[in-house]
């Protein structure tokens, strides 16, 4: 025989476990975590993105690239180059206007001019000139003596005219600014 003991009032019953509910760490937990798997498939999926485009641009380059005709690239280098060189130049360059307006702007109504030189050498203008009265060439002297850009004024060569003017030489040295200036 078996040796079973059987307890009366105590049948085959059914025993059930009570389910735990999951608690809010639990839940919170595997959102992170699913949320971080998310985030992690993006960057992979939009690395691989930035690869591909970086690609396809590197291809779409050489295409390009072998387009162009060398020659012409040269060519348009060497334009480059020139205009480079011209403006230089033109950067360096006396601008003897200058001269003109400043003797446009600093000239009484008494006083003539009839003979210009101009010595590059020496910055200076020699000019031949003749005043009203020894009154109106005193004062183009002192208007001329003032200006910044004068850096020595020399007169000489004075005659008295027969109407009663002066005629005189007039030799005026400028500082290179205004040869720069435009």
């Amino acid at each position: 025989m078996d040796d079973q003991i059987i307890i009366p009032g105590h049948g085959q019953e059914n025993f059930q476990i009570g389910r735990k509910s999951f608690g809010v760490f639990m839940v919170l937990g595997f959102l992170i975590l699913a949320v971080s798997i998310a985030a992690l498939a993006g960057i992979i999926l939009y690395k691989r993105f930035l690869v591909n485009k970086v690609e396809a641009s590197k291809n779409e380059l050489m295409k390009l690239e072998a387009g162009f005709d060398q020659a012409q690239i040269e060519k348009w280098a060497m334009t480059a180059r020139s205009i480079d060189l011209a403006k230089e130049a033109l950067k360096n360059h006396a601008y003897i206007s200058n001269v003109f307006t400043f003797l446009e702007q600093n000239t009484l109504p008494d006083v003539r001019f009839s003979a210009f030189s101009f010595n590059s050498n020496s910055n200076s203008v020699r000019l031949g000139a003749e005043a009203k009265s020894y009154a109106a060439l005193a004062q183009q002297k002192a208007i001329i003596e003032s200006d910044p850009a004068v850096e020595n004024l020399a007169i000489s060569n004075f005659k008295l005219t027969p109407i009663g003017g002066v005629d005189f030489d007039l030799e005026v040295t400028f500082n290179s600014s205004i040869f720069s200036q435009r």
